[in-house]
């Protein structure tokens, strides 16, 4: 699976704060890729919670695999050029819960991947303040 590389350093600033590197569960460690054609989406979860960021590749067919993100960061490292490309192996995957039908939808602006990537380096999830153990989302705007 091909991915541009800037669109992935840009996935993994996000990723990065759900995944726990140390952690002896290999799914913990991992960015979950699926993609079907030029639309892929990378998943990271601690177990409990999940975040899913989409980005544009070239994934052809089907192509489900995970990657742990030590290595994925050391494979952006060695990169040279614009398109890195990522191979993985296949992991059972939690199964994620069904969004309920009478859920709310709310409408991001479009850029808020970025919002979240400059809020992103003040979270602490070993933080003892509640409010910094998160980014909080607020009808004004993300605080």
């Amino acid at each position: 699976m091909k991915i541009r590389k800037s669109a992935l350093v840009d996935a993994l600033k996000v990723l990065g704060k759900m995944v726990s590197q140390t952690s002896p569960v290999e799914i913990q460690r991992s960015v979950r890729f699926l993609g079907v054609g030029e639309q892929v989406g990378l998943t990271a979860t601690d177990g409990v919670e999940s975040v899913t960021v989409e980005v544009i590749g070239d994934a052809g067919e089907l192509e489900e695999f995970a990657v742990e993100y030590k290595a994925l960061r050391e494979l952006i490292r060695s990169t040279r050029g614009g398109e890195v490309e990522v191979t993985g192996r296949r992991l059972d995957w939690p199964e994620m819960e069904a969004i309920p039908d009478d859920a709310v939808t709310v409408e991001l602006p479009p850029d808020f991947g970025r919002l979240l990537a400059l809020a992103a380096p003040v979270v602490n999830l070993r933080e003892a303040r509640l409010a910094l153990r998160g980014i909080n989302l607020f009808r004004d705007g993300v605080t």
